[in-house]
């Protein structure tokens, strides 16, 4: 809220009547509503209590105290002044004005891939799961986090810089920077020897996956035919969501 009204002295019938005083009434009166007890007829700001601005007074204080309430004259710090400040829409604070809405950004099908880290094998840390994409058509770049499944959102802050190599990919329909997130796995598998990633993304024009230069750390180790229980044969996965984090 705002500033109440006040006055120095008494305004209306046997009051001081200074002129700044009665400027303040008439002008706190003049907003409160017919039907709430002000005036019919819009007081002149004059600053003279006359005969209209004490009729007005004691309307005013007949509808809100009754007639025993009712002395045609608006007190400093009285039930009448006080009352009449909850009418001063001076008094409102406006609400703050909404949030702009967010950026629209154009569309696209071209897109580029990068992993925010340099690791060859990585093993699913949080700094370890930030990737950079950029729109190829329009230039936009937006940073996303894959969120694995019964992991918290991460309070990390992506790197200042990316390191990764990169993975192009083309969706199914356009696209928008910032609304690719969604349900998302990262797959490292190796057959005969030969590590291969790729990353499957569910957008809303249809899923894509691509290969990825980048392999993860399954749970008995690399992925590696060493390390698995059937030589030769091995695979591990990250599979959750990926969530939008800033623009890049």
């Amino acid at each position: 809220m705002g500033m109440a009204k006040t006055i120095v002295a008494s305004v209306g019938l046997n009051g001081v009547n200074r002129k700044d005083d009665v400027l303040t009434v008439q002008r706190l009166l003049n907003q409160v509503p017919a039907s709430s007890g002000g005036p019919t007829v819009a007081l002149k700001d004059d600053g003279i209590s006359g005969p209209k601005t004490r009729a007005a007074i004691q309307a005013f204080q007949v509808k809100h105290f009754g007639f025993k309430g009712a002395d045609s004259r608006v007190d400093p710090n009285g039930q009448t002044l006080a009352k009449l400040n909850t009418f001063d829409k001076s008094n409102v604070v406006p609400p703050p004005p909404p949030p702009p809405p967010p950026p629209v950004f154009p569309s696209s099908t071209r897109f580029v891939l990068h992993r925010m880290g340099s690791e060859p094998v990585i093993a699913g840390q949080d700094h370890q799961l930030f990737f950079h994409i950029t729109d190829m058509v329009n230039g936009l770049i937006g940073v996303y986090w894959l969120q694995p499944s019964g992991r918290p959102m991460t309070t990390q802050q992506p790197p200042a810089t990316f390191k990764g190599t990169s993975s192009a990919f083309t969706t199914k329909g356009p696209e928008v920077i910032n609304k690719l997130g969604g349900a998302a796995a990262w797959f490292s598998s190796e057959v005969n020897g030969l590590v291969s990633s790729r990353l499957v993304l569910n957008l809303p024009s249809g899923a894509v996956q691509f290969s990825i230069p980048h392999h993860l750390i399954g749970p008995g180790g690399m992925v590696s035919s060493s390390k698995g229980p059937f030589p030769g044969n091995a695979s591990t996965a990250i599979a959750g969501d990926l969530r939008f984090v800033k623009m890049g």
